[in-house]
């Protein structure tokens, strides 16, 4: 029974970061993102590349989630939770910020990944402490 709990959640935590990707890089800043990057409508992927693309992401979002779940069952609530989830994503943050520099990547672009990784796993931990507590 808990193992199907654990699946569950984790599976709801990859849904939560696609669904929140999908309105991030869409309506919300993907004009933004993709002029930041170097790519428009015309040089962005094709269908099957873009399935093949979502289908990863997908996968590595439902780690992200267990991760995240393990976070959120470790800890005794959902304050601390947060808090444990908000430090990750600046220490995740601050390591990927030096290879943005250093592969001279858009800080634009680097930023709204970021800030859409915070929002996305603080989303994520807030919905799964919820069920857990």
């Amino acid at each position: 029974m808990a193992i199907l709990l654990i699946i569950g959640m984790t599976l709801a935590g990859a849904v939560i970061f696609q669904l929140l990707g999908m309105l991030w890089y869409g309506p919300l800043f993907g004009k933004l993102w993709m002029r930041s990057i170097g790519i428009t409508t015309k040089t962005a992927v094709g269908k099957k590349e873009m399935a093949i693309m979502i289908a990863q992401s997908t996968v590595m979002s439902a780690i992200t989630s267990f991760i995240l779940l393990l976070v959120a069952f470790a800890l005794p609530n959902k304050s601390m939770a947060m808090w444990a989830t908000v430090l990750l994503v600046v220490f995740a943050a601050s390591v990927s910020y030096s290879s943005a520099l250093y592969e001279k990547r858009s800080l634009t672009g680097w930023a709204i990944h970021q800030a859409y990784v915070l929002v996305a796993s603080v989303v994520t931990v807030f919905t799964l402490s919820f069920i857990l507590w």
